[in-house]
């Protein structure tokens, strides 16, 4: 009898403590709920992008599309993102652009414009067009209105079309409406 209430009681610690062991993971979004759900931002100092540490900071952005190509000119970031014939949602298109557009402009300090082509490869990869092209402008960057894409509260492709230049091809699957 001994045996079965230890083995018992053993098992019971190692369910409590594997249930409490899974929510380890969620404690910041606790932290954040008992806050009253701001987020702590942590504020990074803006870097000066080159061309030696392009590529370094690009790379680990989550970008949902793959890089194809990167040009550093003076203050001009040019970007492709290529599609590869996969399907994407609008929203990840321009949840990039947004994420790529506030790492130039807030976490830089020499990003004057940055241009962003989506591009898309046909299924015999013979032939390439372009879906989408962005031209955005640091003067036009908007901290207030970025912070509510940032929170949630906004659509990335709202902000993207108000302050910055959106151009659509004829090839873009999606209309120019969203």
């Amino acid at each position: 009898m001994k045996i079965a209430f230890r083995l018992l009681l053993v098992a019971a610690l190692s369910i409590s403590l594997a249930m409490l062991l899974s929510w380890v993971p969620n404690l910041p979004d606790l932290d954040r709920h008992i806050r009253g759900g701001e987020e702590a931002v942590t504020q990074q100092e803006p870097v000066k992008l080159t061309e030696e540490n392009l590529v370094d900071h690009l790379v680990r952005m989550p970008f949902r599309q793959n890089l194809a190509r990167v040009n550093w000119n003076g203050s001009r970031l040019a970007v492709d993102f290529r599609t590869d014939g996969k399907a994407y949602f609008p929203s990840e298109i321009f949840n990039d652009l947004f994420l790529l557009c506030q790492f130039g402009f807030s976490q830089t300090t020499n990003v004057a414009e940055i241009t962003v082509r989506i591009i898309d490869r046909d299924r015999d990869e013979k032939r390439e067009s372009w879906l989408l092209a962005l031209h955005a402008s640091r003067s036009r960057w908007q901290v207030v209105e970025a912070e509510k894409v940032r929170r949630k509260e906004q659509e990335a492709r709202v902000f993207m079309e108000k302050y910055f230049q959106v151009q659509y091809s004829a090839d873009w699957p999606y209309g120019k409406t969203l």
